[in-house]
């Protein structure tokens, strides 16, 4: 899975605009730290119990996202549509020796969402 270093997620301005946090990169000579907080702005998708994050409307990229025990909304999220959402959470960049039991679909990792606000 070392792959995921050399992994470029751009999170695009594409209907989203005015905001300056918008790149997530896992370059190969930097690793995020497990759990490193992160805020970005994306296109959340929710269907079923899985919920991702794109960084356009039907792209085929995403990472995976998963609520906090803490998590906050500011409006609920709708189910089969994609929302420009505010995302603030910790990442977990999915590896070798490590095991997520559920509804992982993402190859490069997961945000654990601790706070979600719609775009403004």
């Amino acid at each position: 899975m070392n792959k995921l270093a050399l992994l470029i997620f751009v999170l695009t301005q594409a209907g989203c605009s005015n905001y300056s946090t918008n790149v997530i990169s896992l370059m190969a000579d930097k690793k995020f730290e497990k759990y490193e907080v992160l805020k970005v702005r994306g296109y959340i998708h929710i269907e079923y119990d899985d919920m991702n994050l794109y960084h356009e409307k039907n792209a085929d990229e995403h990472i995976d996202v998963a609520f906090d025990k803490n998590m906050t909304f500011d409006k609920p999220l709708r189910e089969g549509k994609y929302t420009c959402v505010d995302v603030t959470g910790r990442f977990r960049q999915y590896s070798e020796g490590y095991i997520y039991v559920g509804n992982a679909n993402s190859k490069h990792g997961i945000i654990v969402a601790t706070d979600i606000r719609r775009c403004k």
